[in-house]
């Protein structure tokens, strides 16, 4: 009996970090090269900036890249890495006010910086609540 009870706690175990998933890009064929060579290069530096990411990954999916290059100023060019939060997410905490946003993770032009703008988003990347008024930076 007690090897049973042994077996099931670790067949548990096994299943719940199997229900883990990595958070991924998949740059659209359609994307500008140069875009995709930027995503490319900075999406393993944003998940190391991003601890939230770790934790809650399958919330996330992936919506897809915009980018503002061809018409912004030069001081808010921005790569756009889009992820949809899911409605009813038992991971992602209620303070954090994020079900159902779309989540915009901007990388520059050069792969340098990671500027977030609302702060549900902001939450979700740093795996803390976050109060920044739609200015998290960090650097990458």
């Amino acid at each position: 009996m007690k090897i049973f009870f042994v077996f099931l706690v670790l067949v548990a175990s096994l299943t719940a970090c199997s229900e883990d998933k990595s958070l991924s890009v998949v740059v659209p064929a359609d994307v500008k090269p140069e875009i995709k060579q930027v995503v490319e290069q900075a999406w393993p530096k944003v998940l190391a900036a991003c601890p939230g990411f770790n934790l809650y990954a399958s919330d996330l999916s992936f919506s897809g890249i915009e980018d503002n290059l061809s018409y912004a100023p030069d001081h808010i060019k921005r790569i756009e890495i889009k992820f949809r939060v899911a409605e009813n997410s038992t991971r992602i905490p209620g303070s954090y006010r994020a079900f159902g946003h779309m989540c915009y993770f901007g990388i520059s032009q050069d792969g340098s910086k990671l500027v977030i703008s609302k702060d549900a988003c902001a939450s979700i990347c740093a795996g803390a609540e976050v109060s920044a008024s739609g200015n998290y930076k960090k650097s990458l």
